[in-house]
């Protein structure tokens, strides 16, 4: 588990806690289709018990670290592309994607000693899943890491794990559904799936016809035949190819 050592090393507890501690990972939708990107926003939200400040300056935010980790049918195969943390935690800013699905994204910043951002909610970093081309089912990205308040002259670190004097943080995980309905099996155009559209779509592909471009993303690569292959699976319930 991600332990925020800056808080549990430098920093004796206040007996004043916040109030409350959360994170949320956000997204624009939580619908996605197979090979897409969805952007990923790690936003923290708190209430304070005191607003008064102390040597670490105005109370608020003051530090985050922890990892996105992923689950669900649909994790197979993803990536994750442009960690970023928001500028205001500059200061031991540090942020990469990880090569291991299960932590799929670590980043970590705080405020110095410019003192806590005063309210949420608070937008603390941002990555981007790619999903496989053959997705399905359901992705579920969850957090595993802490958050630091300044309160008066004390830190105090609401964590998923946490330790002596440290308290429990809040975490609302984000579940993307596939949605596989936009993929084309019906290379042929008959209204039917059945062989024929196999034969369509490598012939497409070996001709460089971008009709065997089922995922979309302007490039033909093995990728696409595990697209048709997913909407295969799934049924006449999809497009007929253009």
């Amino acid at each position: 588990m991600f332990k925020f050592s800056v808080a549990s090393v430098c920093c004796i507890a206040s007996s004043v806690a916040a109030q409350s501690a959360s994170i949320s990972l956000q997204a624009a939708s939580d619908s996605a289709a197979p090979g897409d990107t969805v952007t990923v926003s790690l936003v923290a939200d708190f209430t304070l018990g005191e607003s008064s400040s102390g040597v670490f300056g105005a109370a608020g935010l003051y530090g985050f670290g922890g990892n996105a980790v992923v689950s669900g049918d649909a994790s197979t195969g993803i990536q994750g592309a442009s960690p970023l943390v928001e500028t205001a935690f500059d200061f031991g800013q540090t942020a990469a994607i990880q090569p291991e699905n299960a932590q799929l994204f670590r980043a970590a910043g705080g405020r110095g000693f410019d003192g806590g951002i005063a309210s949420g909610p608070t937008t603390l970093a941002s990555f981007d899943v790619v999903l496989g081309a053959d997705a399905s089912g359901e992705l579920v990205i969850d957090y595993d890491g802490a958050v630091v308040l300044v309160q008066g002259n004390s830190l105090v670190t609401y964590s998923t794990d946490p330790g002596v004097n440290q308290s429990s943080l809040s975490v609302s995980p984000l579940t993307i559904t596939v949605d596989t309905s936009s993929l084309c099996a019906d290379v042929n155009g008959d209204g039917e799936l059945g062989a024929d559209d196999f034969n369509a779509w490598l012939n497409a592909f070996i001709n460089n016809d971008l009709k065997a471009d089922i995922n979309g993303n302007g490039e033909l690569g093995a990728d696409d035949f595990n697209s048709w292959l997913t909407a295969f699976i799934a049924g006449p319930t999809g497009p007929t190819c253009p």
